[in-house]
């Protein structure tokens, strides 16, 4: 698995090998890193290293791009390699199916890896490429449904799938405070994503799902994704014969180990329990600040 780490040291490793001591200063301040008083003569490796360690992984990949072009890499093409890893983590998304609480009926060429839309039972299909050191931003999802929205207004119809107050007021908040601030850099919050499919229903499977078919929240960031999920008993329960939910440890298991896979698969993954949202006013004080801390971390302004 890819890491921060190793793409650090691939890229120390590419200079170290291609620049001497007294250059290798010189080829950091051409990439713009950061200054460091450690002295390269010691370690160049650990001198580029430091000079990298405040750097996230899309600003890490742009820098291996540019060492890649303008000096080189080891003989063994050990920085090329961890790019490729890193962008062959996600790749890029040809298509996404949202804002829907109704299963898509849908067939799967398995020769071809082709996914067959038959009915969208009421989702939005947004079927323009989103490449993977991009993301995803409102704008673009406003450039798309303005051919096919017939003057009507995305974020209504996005609201209209959302059918719990709390991912309600998740949504709401997000796109009241950050839009104005933000603008066209703002990361699209796609409601109701469908992330896996399996053909059998809960009511099939005797009220235990497989799999979490559909997430409440999905942003698409440079070089990196987030799930956001808002967690209700539902989350965590099964369904007896009465029609209530019953908090069921093994779903709750069952949470907690796909939220370990799509961690380390790379996602973000990003959980506000239900009791968060009692009281309107403080649970927008604290989406608002989480989203701060979030952009501020991966330099979203």
């Amino acid at each position: 698995m890819p890491t921060k780490q190793s793409l650090i040291d691939a890229i120390a490793d590419a200079l170290a090998v291609q620049q001497k001591d007294y250059m290798i200063g010189d080829a950091c301040d051409s990439l713009n890193l950061e200054p460091t008083d450690y002295n390269p003569s010691i370690s160049k490796r650990v001198y580029v290293r430091k000079r990298l360690r405040n750097k996230d992984i899309s600003e890490l990949l742009k820098i291996a791009d540019k060492v890649l072009m303008d000096y080189g890499d080891t003989n063994e093409r050990i920085l090329e390699k961890e790019v490729q890893l890193h962008r062959g983590q996600f790749g890029n998304v040809e298509q996404i199916i949202f804002a829907s609480n109704q299963k898509p009926d849908i067939t799967f060429d398995l020769i071809n890896h082709k996914l067959n839309i038959i009915n969208a039972n009421g989702s939005l299909i947004f079927d323009r490429q989103i490449l993977q050191s991009e993301g995803l931003y409102l704008q673009d999802l406003l450039d798309w449904w303005q051919p096919i929205g017939n003057g009507s207004s995305l974020y209504n119809r996005m609201l209209s799938s959302i059918q719990s107050d709390p991912e309600e007021l998740f949504y709401a908040t997000y796109y009241r405070h950050f839009r104005p601030l933000l603008g066209d850099k703002l990361p699209a919050l796609l409601p109701q994503v469908h992330f896996n499919y399996d053909p059998k229903t809960i009511k099939q499977l005797g009220g235990q799902r497989r799999i979490t078919q559909r997430m409440d929240f999905l942003m698409f960031l440079p070089n990196k994704r987030a799930i956001f999920e808002i967690d209700g008993i539902h989350h965590y329960s099964v369904v007896g014969n009465g029609g209530k939910p019953t908090p069921n440890p093994q779903e709750y298991a069952k949470m907690v180990s796909e939220d370990r896979m799509y961690r380390l698969a790379g996602y973000d993954v990003f959980r506000f329990g239900g009791y968060e949202f009692i009281d309107n006013q403080i649970a927008e004080k604290m989406i608002i600040d989480f989203f701060n801390d979030y952009f501020s971390g991966n330099k979203i302004h």
